[in-house]
Order: C-alpha cells, then sequence, then structure tokens
C-alpha cells in the first residue's frame, strides 16, 4: 500500500481524523445549548473507532514491523474498551 502524501490513501485517513475531531467538538459545543447536538456520543464512538483503526494502519505502513506492532498493542484500544480496563482492573 502506498501512503504518498495527499495521495488517496493518507487523505482518507485524515479525513477520518477530521471528522473524529469534528464530533467530538459539536458534542464539546452542545453541552452549553439549549439545543441538542447535530451527533450523538454513539456518532463520536464510531468515528473514534476508525480514526483509530487508520492511526494503527498508518502505523504498520510507516513503521518498522515491531515498533509498529508496539505502537498499536499498547494502544489496545476496542469498542468495549472500558468494559475491558474494568474487566482487567477486578483481576
Amino acid at each position: 500500500m502506498d501512503l504518498s502524501v495527499d495521495g488517496a490513501l493518507d487523505l482518507r485517513m485524515r479525513i477520518l481524523s477530521a471528522e473524529a475531531r469534528a464530533a467530538r467538538g459539536l458534542l464539546d459545543a452542545a453541552r452549553h445549548r439549549a439545543d441538542a447536538a447535530p451527533v450523538a456520543a454513539a456518532d463520536h464512538a464510531a468515528w473514534a473507532v476508525r480514526d483509530s483503526a487508520a492511526g494503527a494502519l498508518r502505523a504498520f505502513l510507516l513503521l518498522p514491523l515491531p515498533a509498529a506492532a508496539e505502537t498499536v498493542l499498547n494502544r489496545r484500544l476496542s469498542v468495549r474498551r472500558r468494559a475491558d480496563l474494568a474487566a482487567d482492573l477486578a483481576d
């Protein structure tokens, strides 16, 4: 896979990151307004998961394999990350 700057894959990864940040910003701004945010927390969570997956792919494409694996494994992010953390703490 080619991850050239401004190539199709790089652009898509940057768009995913921008969408995740925008959703977070809309949710944060809605805390100070009476009307509801145009996105829900579940929307932001979905964008955040996609952004994290893109980050993992970027690491595997740009870093040496051992460093990429360490980076991804240290994140240990999943849709169930809160439940996983609670289970880890209970052990």
